[in-house]
């Protein structure tokens, strides 16, 4: 079968999904989409699986910000509010579809939201995350940190 998961993302597997199609100068796009389940069985209590959504939601977050900027330069990051509304229990170990869109850029903020898809297509969480952007200067900037 395909490959699944990348090193870094611990106790979940994660498998790009493309994008939606890019539509400049508007914020109505799916910059970023995933499937994502726990790497082992969890427990038969919803509030693990809730849990491991959540995290499982922070993973890539920021990439609609970084799609939605316009500039290029190194950013650095810090999470200021993230919402999460469960619409119906979704077990964590089976695929979620993470649907993620830019929502606005702006003052050394961004916002982005999401949504969780089961395998059959039913929406069972809604989330938002906002972040403050500061741009990294030197020549020893790295985006990632």
């Amino acid at each position: 079968g395909p490959e699944t998961g990348t090193p870094g993302d611990g106790p979940f597997e994660l498998v790009d999904a493309p994008p939606g199609e890019r539509r400049p100068g508007s914020l109505d796009w799916s910059s970023d989409r995933y499937w994502a389940r726990a790497r082992r069985a969890l427990p038969d209590d919803p509030g693990i699986h809730a849990c491991a959504i959540v995290a499982m939601g922070d993973l890539r977050t920021s990439g609609p910000l970084l799609a939605a900027r316009a500039g290029d330069g190194p950013v650095r990051m810090t999470s200021l509010d993230y919402a999460l509304w469960f619409h119906r229990p979704a077990p964590a170990d089976a695929w979620l579809l993470f649907d993620l869109r830019p929502a606005g850029n702006g003052g050394a903020r961004g916002l982005s939201y999401g949504v969780v898809h089961d395998a059959g297509g039913v929406q069972a969480v809604s989330f938002a995350m906002e972040l403050m952007l500061r741009v990294r200067s030197g020549p020893t900037a790295d985006p990632t940190t």
